[in-house]
């Protein structure tokens, strides 16, 4: 039983660092694409990559 509690808690950390991994990349990219662009597209911008990632980790840990 701890064997499965270990091996299931690290399956959780390698997919929480690839989450963050990819968050980060896209926080970089939103912010590089929207830098010439108004208040209401930056915000729309950093909201569907927000959007994207919420949906990366839910279906991930299904």
């Amino acid at each position: 039983m701890a064997r499965h509690v270990e091996a299931t808690q690290a399956r959780e950390e390698r997919i929480e660092r690839v989450v963050a991994v990819i968050g980060s990349a896209l926080v970089v990219l939103v912010f590089a694409v929207t830098t010439g662009l108004g208040l209401i597209e930056g915000v729309l911008a950093y909201a569907g990559a927000g959007a994207l990632v919420f949906y990366l980790a839910r279906k991930t840990f299904r």
